[in-house]
């Protein structure tokens, strides 16, 4: 009898390390696999200036991100596509991509994000990109839209993640980005 009980207890002990040791792990894979990921910003307008380091003073295009992990990020890569929505049926539509250049589209290393009160006279963790094309002309027609798109990896775990955003006619704003992660246009 003193044995049948010590099989119970044995077994209800090692079914509730069990269950603890599963719910523990997929607490620390939510915490990786949520928490742990790459945290962006993205403008959500386009600042429209003069170049300041092109040589012939081109009129450029410029988009920015803005890292929000306290961790830092490798292996940026930007696409920015124009996007045209055409009618296909009665009932949808569909769409074309078409790349659009950029002067950098592939950034090795991003610093983290540093909260205001640790702010240096400079931020490493947010990155312009611009590009020469034409942005005006593109979203003057109600058909077309511009897409960026940023995968990046997380510093510490190394998980990646796309993120993207699409800009319509009314995106575009003279002027130059604020410093730090702020998106506004002065």
């Amino acid at each position: 009898m003193n044995d049948f009980f010590e099989k119970n207890i044995f077994t209800l002990s090692f079914l509730a390390n069990l269950i603890v040791e599963i719910v523990g792990g997929l607490l620390f894979l939510f915490i990786i696999l949520v928490l742990l990921r790459p945290r962006i910003r993205i403008s959500p307008e386009i600042a429209k200036n003069t170049d300041q380091f092109d040589p012939n003073g081109r009129m450029c295009w410029v988009f920015k991100i803005v890292n929000m992990s306290l961790f830092s990020a490798f292996d940026v890569q930007v696409e920015l596509m124009e996007k045209i929505t055409y009618p296909a049926h009665p009932q949808g539509n569909n769409v074309r991509m078409f790349p659009l250049t950029l002067k950098i589209n592939h950034i090795p290393h991003v610093s983290p994000f540093r909260p205001r009160w640790m702010k240096k006279d400079y931020s490493d963790y947010a990155l312009r990109f611009r590009t020469y094309d034409d942005l005006d002309t593109i979203l003057n027609d109600q058909m077309k839209s511009v897409q960026i798109k940023v995968t990046l990896k997380h510093g510490l775990t190394g998980l990646g993640k796309v993120f993207s955003h699409q800009y319509v006619r009314s995106a575009i704003k003279l002027g130059h980005f604020s410093i730090g992660n702020d998106f506004k246009i002065n």
